[in-house]
């Protein structure tokens, strides 16, 4: 047994000192939200948003690259009987054109225009229907890997990061999804 410790010196604030508080706490990881910000069109792209939340309290964990369904076109279809030929013959005599298609496994289709602009298939699919053919559109979508960055935020600092990114990235408008529920959210 060794010689007894002295005791602890504890100084207590007089009437006239005010109590400091406590410091502040670094957040802890059980207190930090993952959040994917994308999709990008690059990786430079979204490096430059993670560099422009560097100092914000946000936390960078990594780029991945999520499969991001596009769409890519309008297809203008109309359903092709059990003789397609006679039913392009129609639509030819009434100054259309198309051809015989079995995309997406829906059966024999006559694709009469692929439009990158919605407003350009629905003049057309308006013509149709004003001639009495049952025309619709069909998105074409196409899968893409498109980088998303990986961060780690408070509560407390994840409006000082989205406030930092507009500011330095004028028009940046990634979303801030959720990592957890992997819902998508615009801000």
């Amino acid at each position: 047994m060794g010689p007894p410790e002295p005791p602890l010196a504890v100084s207590v604030p007089s009437a006239g000192e005010a109590a400091l508080p406590p410091p502040a706490q670094a957040p802890t990881s059980e207190s930090l939200q993952c959040f994917l910000l994308g999709p990008g069109t690059s990786i430079t792209e979204v490096d430059r948003w993670g560099a422009a939340i560097a100092g914000t309290g946000v936390t960078q964990a990594s780029v991945r690259r999520l499969d991001q369904e596009t769409v890519t076109g309008y297809r203008v279809m109309v359903p092709a009987p059990s003789r397609p030929e006679v039913m392009l013959g129609k639509l030819a005599a009434a100054g259309f054109e198309g051809f015989v298609t079995d995309k997406g496994g829906r059966g024999p289709e006559i694709s009469l225009g692929l439009f990158q602009v919605r407003a350009n298939a629905e003049r057309l699919r308006t013509r149709l229907r004003e001639q009495g053919y049952a025309a619709t559109i069909l998105p074409d979508r196409e899968v893409r890997k498109t980088p998303w960055l990986e961060v780690h935020v408070s509560a407390q600092d994840l409006s000082g990061a989205k406030a930092a990114l507009v500011e330095k990235i004028p028009g940046a408008g990634p979303e801030w999804r959720d990592c957890r529920r992997g819902s998508a959210g615009r801000d």
